[in-house]
């Protein structure tokens, strides 16, 4: 849900008000990665909206983790 519906500040606003640890947060972060990879591997050659989509969310997860 964070990666997938909130922007950057809305995740850390997110993260703040459940007060989630760091630990909680990278396994949460870990989740949402697997469920962007396999829905897109499901998806690319079948539905593209779904694997851009995926794509895209991926691309979210990965940019915040280098944050």
């Amino acid at each position: 849900m964070a990666w997938t519906f909130f922007d950057k500040s809305s995740r850390n606003v997110f993260k703040e008000v459940l007060q989630i640890d760091e630990e909680t947060w990278n396994r949460a972060r870990g989740w949402a990665l697997w469920k962007a990879l396999i829905t897109y591997d499901a998806n690319k050659a079948s539905n593209k909206i779904v694997a851009e989509e995926s794509y895209r969310v991926i691309q979210v997860i990965v940019d915040d983790y280098g944050d």
